[in-house]
């Protein structure tokens, strides 16, 4: 049974890190996003846990800066590297996935990730956009997708064969993940037509989907 949330807060995500596992999907909806971007995807960026907490808590891979990085430990960027539980809790909407395989077959893929720490963000659109099989350059989530695909779990199956890239909110939609625990730092979001998209899908979140949370962890999703 999942605790009640706590009280929005201004300062700090209210998700509770200390629930998470090794190999844990942590999902980021960011208010620093396009705008166009929020409009078609809520979850736009992904970190994998890796169970050992502080400065290594989360396996991550950035194209540029989210939040106040120089004082959480989130650097370098560019490339695969660690990042701490802060960093994502100065972040707003999160959700967190576990794969629903057992805890070895996760810290494998967490093993998977960290092998590659170091290794260039995909340096451009071309590379993004195709790269779900590349191993010189990684986007967020096709780093995380490679190292489940290495245990034999596909969480997001490439339409028509295709090497297109993964999007960090196909896994929160994959039939082999549970729901663990979701957070939000409140954040006043703007009312012009261009924060439509963010508006009702902040209202979805938080009305929808994290009311019946506790359920999310237990139901036969398929």
């Amino acid at each position: 049974m999942t605790a009640p949330a706590r009280p929005f807060s201004k300062e700090r995500n209210d998700l509770d890190f200390t629930s998470l596992e090794a190999g844990d999907i942590v999902l980021m909806s960011n208010p620093w996003d396009r705008w166009y971007m929020r409009y078609v995807i809520f979850w736009s960026h992904a970190g994998l846990v890796t169970g050992k907490g502080g400065r290594e808590a989360i396996i991550d891979v950035v194209r540029e800066p989210f939040g106040d990085h120089d004082r959480v430990g989130q650097r370098p960027f560019y490339q695969v590297h660690h990042c701490t539980y802060e960093a994502y809790a100065l972040n707003y909407d999160l959700i967190t996935l576990r794969v629903r395989c057992p805890l070895e077959v996760r810290q494998a893929a967490v093993r998977y990730a960290e092998e590659r720490i170091g290794t260039p963000y995909s340096p451009n659109i071309k590379k993004i956009i195709f790269n779900r099989y590349d191993t010189d350059h990684y986007s967020c989530s096709v780093l995380i997708w490679q190292a489940y695909q290495a245990q034999g779990i596909d969480l997001s199956p490439a339409p028509f064969g295709l090497n297109v890239t993964v999007m960090p909110y196909t896994f929160a939609h994959s039939r082999h993940v549970q729901v663990v625990a979701v957070g939000t730092r409140y954040k006043p979001i703007p009312r012009n037509w261009r924060n439509l998209g963010l508006i009702l899908r902040r209202w979805w979140y938080r009305n929808v989907l994290r009311a019946p949370i506790a359920d999310w962890g237990t139901e036969d999703r398929g």
